[in-house]
């Protein structure tokens, strides 16, 4: 094979998580990738558009609020947003455009735009197929307002849908109305009284209760799924309130009228015949109704994942659906991560990203299901619970991950490590003697695994509030734990109880800190409040610091006082001294071998002095991305951190991906990409070059063979701003065209 093994490959800097900066992957399938089909990962596909030419659009929430595609060929690319979740809401072209969770997106084929419900902003964007992203309506809070433009007014904007005049129909859910945005921008109320109720009727006379999907028939009918009056409704053109099917009951029912059963159906699409496709989500179903109101399923069953036909197929919480000139079905498989297809037929397969489920393997094959945290030992290994797979999972100096503890499926057993079950495993400890200790967040209690392997419940049992011993004590979210060696105890923050909880190894809870009532105070101990308290660790006086989450403080606990080391009644991220930093939605806290405290918020961290002096090391929160020591290193949210060891290991819960920081002033880079389509001559030795270059500076590379998606690029002068691109070249010296560069400081 000759020079020309090398075909329209293109390498691009990985689009998600890293582009270059001080962070190494440790272990994990990114969950937020650009790529080919099962290569690309979703964090939160809640709606999905199709165009005439058959490219897919899709409305990725949860995490990473970005506009994707996936073209015909099943190539799945970014169009705008991502870089940011909810971080300051701006419009802009391709990932300078911030987004706040869309959950509703549907392609006008009048203008070639794209419509997009920004929930948690609560406007209505315009993106044009070039990425450029505008705001069309609302914009300027929240509320319900008719008017023109950004004088409009709404309350979590979902899974809007166009008429192919230029209209646009939007279920303005938390308004619990319908509204309608014409061509000019001009948006009017057509259905919907503004109670969460049930009731026909005519235009604002008729009731919705958090509709989140429309569908417009060639004759102007729109259609409702009226969520959580679990029942399909439809607006005539004249304003008239009626309902199609549904009992108003949550259940699973085919039939006709008011004999069919949804459960919070969601999105809906209509085809040429006016027979609607409802993604009706707490039934994992997608169903059909046709124009007199009868209702039947075309695919799915009991939750799960599973490609088939009709009841063969599984789907977890489908949320919204397209279709194409041909009649398949898109489906936005929400809590699978995955975009699905039903032909006519209903035959269902994946045709991009992964089902997000735990799978053991090498470090960037394996899939760790929302990491929340990260204990690590001296020698590199670590032990990671997620809450997303109820699992203790187990990574080795080599990434290679296995499952330590815990079977599929949430529950509550103990017993050997392959057969208990957690459900929400948040923290875990480990004392001299090798005893780990476990928050079990959802089952209320703390677990205990000993050396030989055995899970037991060391306290805890009903949701609640009660000190005692063993199954007598009660916990509501017990979240942070840390372990006193010295006095052979540990400290819980009980998040949804707003107390501090100690416990001895023999299961004797007591409250330590924490008045109970969510709020600010300090003082003694039992007169203190805190709110949401997430995460606790100690110093190695014994003093404790608690990552007190919505007050945006970090509360230290010593001789008998609870007092504020850092933060203000602001919340934000700022850095500077305990009088002046600012910090925002804290999701854990760890300390090093230095007493230096390390704190996380959802997509930063940072480190702070025993004095309360506050660096950001890594995420975007200071500046753009490019600013940031870290460079382009962010996260999509944070789970946990550990430092105990001298080294910094964060936990991506929403990237499905464990870090290791670099150290500081080590003058080095860590390059990442992606490899974007083309035949590569895969039979041949491939090499990725990854080039950092400065004004000034002596141009440096690294280089890594087959397969691999990251290196590391040494010798670069701390501080300074470098461009990094990377090609690829094969053993017969082909090279690849060089990806996109990114701008990043040297760690």
């Amino acid at each position: 094979m000759g020079a020309g093994a090398l075909t329209n490959v293109r390498v691009a800097c990985a689009p998600f998580g890293v582009y270059a900066g001080g962070l190494v992957t440790v272990a994990g399938l990114l969950r937020l990738a650009d790529g080919f089909r099962g290569a690309a990962g979703f964090a939160g596909p809640f709606d999905v558009a199709v165009d005439a030419s058959d490219n897919v659009y899709v409305a990725d929430a949860g995490g990473v609020s970005a506009i994707r595609k996936i073209s015909p060929a099943g190539m799945v690319t970014t169009l705008a947003g991502g870089r940011s979740h909810c971080g300051g809401g701006s419009n802009g072209v391709g990932r300078d455009a911030i987004f706040c969770d869309p959950s509703g997106i549907a392609f006008d084929a009048a203008s070639g735009n794209l419509y997009i419900g920004d929930t948690s902003w609560s406007d209505v964007r315009k993106v044009t197929l070039a990425g450029v992203v505008t705001t069309a309506a609302g914009g300027s809070g929240r509320g319900w307002v008719d008017g023109q433009g950004s004088s409009s007014l709404f309350q979590s904007p979902q899974r809007l849908k166009t008429d192919g005049a230029g209209n646009v129909y939007i279920p303005d859910t938390s308004n619990h109305r319908i509204r309608k945005m014409s061509s000019d921008g001009n948006v009017t109320t057509i259905a919907g009284s503004g109670a969460a109720a049930y009731a026909d009727g005519a235009g604002l006379a008729a009731s919705f209760n958090a509709p989140e999907g429309v569908a417009v028939d060639a004759t102007g009918n729109v259609y409702v799924a009226d969520t959580n009056n679990h029942r399909i409704r439809k607006v005539t053109a004249g304003g008239k309130v009626t309902t199609l099917a549904g009992s108003g009951v949550g259940e699973f029912a085919d039939g006709s009228g008011a004999s069919a059963g949804f459960s919070y159906p969601r999105g809906l699409a209509i085809d040429a015949s006016g027979t609607l496709f409802v993604a009706d989500g707490n039934n994992h179903r997608i169903r059909k109704v046709t124009p007199s109101g009868v209702v039947t399923t075309l695919a799915g069953g009991d939750a799960g994942f599973a490609d088939g036909t009709g009841p063969d197929a599984k789907f977890r919480t489908p949320s919204g659906v397209a279709l194409d000139r041909t009649g398949n079905v898109y489906v936005a498989d929400s809590d699978n991560r995955v975009i699905r297809k039903i032909t006519p037929s209903g035959v269902v397969t994946t045709i991009a990203g992964n089902p997000f489920r735990s799978r053991d393997g090498k470090a960037a094959e394996a899939i760790l299901n929302g990491p929340a945290n990260v204990l690590a030992d001296a020698t590199g290994n670590l032990l990671v619970p997620e809450w997303g797979g109820d699992m203790i999972r187990n990574v080795a100096v080599d990434g290679t991950v296995t499952t330590f503890a815990g079977a599929i499926g949430a529950g509550f057993e103990d017993g050997p490590l392959s057969t208990a079950r957690f459900d929400t495993p948040k923290v875990i400890v480990r004392d001299g003697s090798g005893t780990l200790y476990v928050t079990d967040a959802l089952n209320r209690r703390i677990r205990q695994i000993s050396a030989a392997g055995i899970v037991t419940t060391l306290a805890g049992s009903t949701p609640g509030l009660s000190d005692g011993n063993g199954a007598s004590a009660q916990f509501e979210y017990p979240n942070g734990l840390a372990l006193d060696q010295g006095l052979g105890v540990m400290y819980v923050a009980d998040e949804g109880n707003h107390r501090i909880r100690q416990v001895t190894k023999g299961g004797t809870v007591t409250t330590f800190a924490g008045s109970g009532s969510g709020g600010y105070a300090d003082g003694p101990p039992l007169a203190a409040k805190f709110s949401y308290p997430r995460g606790v660790t100690l110093d190695s006086a014994g003093n404790i610091y608690v990552a007190d989450a919505d007050n945006c403080r970090i509360r230290k606990i010593a001789a008998g006082l609870v007092s504020t080391l850092v933060g203000q009644s602001q919340c934000g991220n700022r850095d500077g001294t305990s009088a002046t930093a600012l910090l925002d939605n804290l999701t854990a806290i760890s300390r090093d071998p230095s007493d230096t405290i390390y704190v996380t918020d959802s997509h930063s961290v940072r480190r702070v002095t025993q004095t309360g002096t506050v660096l950001n090391l890594v995420g975007p929160e200071l500046g753009s991305i490019a600013d940031n020591a870290s460079s382009a290193a962010y996260f999509r949210e944070v789970g946990g951190i550990d430092a105990s060891t001298g080294t910094i290991y964060v936990s991506d819960q929403g990237a499905g991906v464990v870090y290791r920081l670099l150290p500081e002033g080590s003058g080095k880079l860590v390059a990442n990409w992606v490899k974007l389509g083309g035949s590569d001559g895969s039979s041949l030795i491939q090499t990725y070059t990854g080039t950092a270059t400065a004004p000034g500076q002596t141009t440096r590379t690294c280089s890594v063979s087959n397969g691999a998606s990251t290196c590391t690029i040494a010798g670069l002068t701390p501080g300074v701003k470098y461009t990094v691109s990377v090609t690829l070249t094969d053993s017969t010296g082909a090279t690849s065209p060089a990806s996109s560069s990114v701008e990043a400081k040297a760690w």
